[in-house]
Parts: C-alpha cells; sequence; structure tokens
C-alpha cells in the first residue's frame, strides 16, 4: 500500500468539508461538473494525483465523497 498516496486522497476528501477554500481552482486544483448532481476535483501536489467526486442533494448538501 502507498501510504502518501492514501493519505493524500483522504485529505482531498476531508478538504472538501473542513477546509474548502485549499481547494479552490489553480494551477494544481481543478473542478469539472460530472452530471447535474456530482462534481470533480483533481488535485495535482509533488507527484500525486487524487481525484474526488461530490456528489450534493436537490439542496445543495454534501450526501456522498468518493475517491
Amino acid at each position: 500500500m502507498d501510504h502518501a498516496r492514501v493519505a493524500f486522497g483522504r485529505y482531498i476528501a476531508e478538504a472538501i468539508f473542513r477546509s474548502p477554500a485549499a481547494l479552490l481552482p489553480n494551477a494544481n486544483t481543478k473542478w469539472e461538473q460530472n452530471d447535474n448532481k456530482t462534481a470533480r476535483v483533481t488535485v495535482k501536489h509533488e507527484g500525486l494525483e487524487q481525484f474526488v467526486d461530490l456528489t450534493l442533494d436537490e439542496r445543495g448538501r454534501p450526501v456522498k465523497v468518493q475517491l
């Protein structure tokens, strides 16, 4: 198991809720809309790349985070 990759993925998933400003779009952070309820953030840092899908309910509340 690659512990650095696992820790990086967890950091990105938790940042969505705990520090969303850390995921503002920039050269290393990209957001895309997958469909009407799901967005994907892709983050690159020091050779690692992780995407996280965020699913929202009809009121815009997060209901699912998937690495």
